[in-house]
């Protein structure tokens, strides 16, 4: 059980970046004499090591390189944020061109308004209803 804590604390400390290779050696030895003044013998605080360290390392590599995985994601995410603002302003361009394309012609503008005003029907095919037609089978 005490082998268990010590190696506990020893990858708090690693993970927590404090621990060097003189202060690991360190406690591993402090880990060995304890467990031979204990009567455990040092082939089983050994074996303990040896299965407690691949789990102590996986924490460990993980606490280094979480932050560049997460810098990365904030990239990846930023750029694709950018890539898609683009996006949006080219389409909004477009609309807005076409839309001054459409105010330009005298001839859609009176029908239009004679739509609205109620001195021509909406369902009887006249030239902007044609023409707005070939615009939404050709943009979808």
């Amino acid at each position: 059980m005490l082998i268990a804590a010590t190696l506990l604390m020893t990858s708090n400390q690693l993970v927590a970046g404090h621990a060097t290779r003189a202060k690991m050696t360190a406690t591993l030895e402090t880990i060995l004499n304890r467990a031979a003044k204990s009567g455990v013998g040092i082939q089983a605080s050994l074996f303990a090591i040896l299965i407690l360290i691949v789990p102590i390392l996986a924490i460990a590599i993980f606490a280094i390189y979480q932050p560049q995985i997460e810098k990365n994601a904030f990239v990846n995410l930023t750029e694709i944020a950018r890539l898609k603002s683009s996006q949006i302003e080219t389409w909004l361009g477009r609309i807005q061109a076409d839309g001054a394309l459409l105010s330009s012609d005298p001839k859609i503008v009176s029908q239009i308004n004679a739509i609205f005003s109620g001195k021509e029907s909406a369902n009887k095919p006249g030239y902007a209803q044609v023409l707005f037609e070939r615009m939404r089978s050709t943009y979808g």
